[in-house]
């Protein structure tokens, strides 16, 4: 992984390249498009724990923000899915604890966003009940800005003050997803999905740290529970709960301060939002 991770900026063109030149391709021969927009809003909890150094931080927040999917069907079986999502989340408490006790709090706030390719194949498991599995690969980006924020030093002493810092957090993932869809009644359907994903090439930049921290990988699960209400024309819309986890293991390196090498570390880290999500969907 060190290689390729080190290469992260010519990885990222390479893929963006390819999701590009997949999407124009994939579009031309579409048969039809649907096109599925949301608003996502709930809470989201951000966590980092320490193994060289006895840290755990904790923060909560609400977290608002757009999606999009469009859905390229070249039969009843087969599709293609474009995903793009944004969110963010205002500034919120974030609380520091050493070896279980209170150390020092300062306030956060995040944003991200994620982009995505899937090939999809469909299935009915009976004339009305539809059922897919989906695979593909998809790009994360998130931003922790902390205000306030005081430096941990070996011995638990308040370090040098800082009026922001700023952490950017990138990484690619493989994802495979399943979805059923049932009909509740003639105009309502009910429908479930649910996804995992490995995640590879995961870097931190750190507003103080001289160098890119690099993670050994981690996992990442989504799911989510909607009603369907069908409308005229094709169109739908629809209401439900979403949930996301993301791990990250973080990894430890030494680095190099004003001409002394010293351990950093890119403690194990999790985020996780759940809440509701309404959207609209209509063919093309």
């Amino acid at each position: 992984m060190g290689l390729i991770a080190k290469n992260w900026n010519r990885c990222t063109h390479l893929i963006c390249f390819v999701l590009c030149s997949t999407c124009t391709a994939s579009t031309a021969l579409a048969e039809t498009l649907d096109l599925k927009l949301g608003l996502t809003s709930g809470i989201i909890s951000y966590e980092e724990k320490g193994s060289t150094f006895p840290v755990v931080s904790d923060w909560e927040g609400f977290f608002i923000g757009p999606t999009a999917t469009a859905i390229l069907r070249y039969n009843p079986s087969y599709e293609i899915h474009l995903d793009g999502a944004l969110w963010v989340a205002g500034k919120d408490t974030e609380r520091w604890d050493v070896d279980g006790d209170f150390s020092q709090e300062n306030d956060l706030e995040a944003f991200g966003s994620e982009w995505g390719v899937s090939l999809v194949k469909n299935w009915l498991l009976d004339k009305d009940i539809e059922t897919s599995v989906r695979i593909g690969p998809s790009i994360v980006f998130e931003k922790f800005t902390r205000d306030d924020f005081v430096f941990f030093t070996n011995n638990n002493e308040s370090g040098r003050d800082s009026s922001t810092i700023d952490e950017d957090v990138f990484f690619t993932s493989i994802d495979l997803g399943f979805s059923i869809k049932s009909p509740l009644s003639k105009n309502y359907d009910l429908a479930f999905d649910a996804e995992l994903g490995y995640i590879a090439l995961d870097q931190a930049d750190n507003d103080a740290i001289p160098e890119t921290l690099e993670g050994s990988g981690g996992y990442r699960f989504n799911s989510s529970l909607f009603l369907y209400r069908k409308l005229k024309n094709t169109n739908e819309v629809g209401i439900g709960f979403v949930y996301s986890q993301r791990t990250l293991d973080g990894e430890s390196t030494t680095q190099s301060f004003n001409g002394r090498s010293a351990e950093v570390e890119w403690p194990e880290n999790e985020l996780i939002t759940y809440g509701c999500q309404f959207f609209w969907q209509g063919s093309f």
